[in-house]
């Protein structure tokens, strides 16, 4: 793990796998940078993928410091290239717009347009963040955004019971150790809702990947974002939701990786 200051003087680390031009991966709003270690290994072989613990603050959480650690890491590493997912994925489109990127795949990113993100959760997630219940909040954040395909429709229980008995050990140390900081996350995403016309300036050659089972809104937003980004195409997986690239299909996402930044 390599661990460096960003421009504000905020120490922020990274974990570097794989040989090759480098790939900045910018996970969502609840996963560590270890999360995506799976989806590293498939693109090892051909690139270094830099896995970033996005933002550590828990006072003053703004896109533009997050930005500045993303493009400390680029400068400390060479790389010209960015992945994100979910949340992760609007990191990366912002950063695009402050520094120089030459390709961006993202996700899913989780872009706001025209209201369509779902906030009527939030109020009851940010609660059981501040009170420690940790289980509570995973469970208002998959139902509220709809997140986990048919899973996301279950009683909030059953998800809660569900979360228990799959989420153990360092896995679980992950979620607890990022999920202070996803409700001034949210307020951001919510912040920067837009018509997508935001992104019109984007210069980076854009892959933009939707899972067959993703959220409507998230998939609307993508198709949006295809429209008004210059260079862009826009990819559906098929039978793949949003947790693809970091739990359940990171060789598929992966291999629509490799071709876009080999090309």
């Amino acid at each position: 793990m390599t661990k460096l200051a960003s421009a504000d003087g905020t120490l922020i680390s990274y974990e570097s796998i794989g040989t090759g031009p480098g790939i900045v991966v910018l996970g969502g709003g609840r996963v560590a940078g270890r999360g995506y270690r799976a989806l590293a290994w498939y693109l090892a072989d051909s690139f270094t993928v830099h896995l970033l613990d996005r933002d550590t603050r828990l006072a003053g959480y703004s896109i533009d410091r997050v930005c500045d650690d993303v493009i400390t890491v680029m400068a400390e590493t060479g790389s010209t290239r960015l992945f994100g997912h979910s949340s992760g994925g609007l990191v990366a489109l912002e950063t695009a717009l402050r520094h120089p990127v030459e390709k961006l795949a993202a996700y899913e990113p989780a872009v706001s347009v025209n209201g369509g993100l779902p906030q009527d959760w939030l109020p009851a997630f940010e609660q059981a963040v501040a009170d420690g219940r940790t289980l509570e909040a995973l469970a208002r954040q998959v139902k509220g955004l709809k997140v986990a395909g048919p899973f996301s429709e279950l009683p909030l229980w059953l998800i809660k019971t569900m979360i228990a008995f799959t989420l153990r050990g360092e896995r679980r140390q992950g979620y607890v150790d990022v999920l202070p900081r996803v409700p001034a996350e949210m307020r951001e995403v919510l912040r920067l809702d837009s018509d997508g016309l935001r992104y019109r300036d984007t210069a980076a050659e854009t892959l933009l990947l939707t899972g067959e089972r993703g959220p409507a809104y998230l998939l609307n937003a993508a198709a949006v974002l295809n429209d008004v980004i210059p260079d862009s195409r826009l990819v559906e997986l098929p039978g793949l939701t949003h947790d693809a690239p970091n739990d359940s299909a990171p060789a598929q996402v992966a291999q629509a990786m490799r071709d876009f930044f080999a090309a």
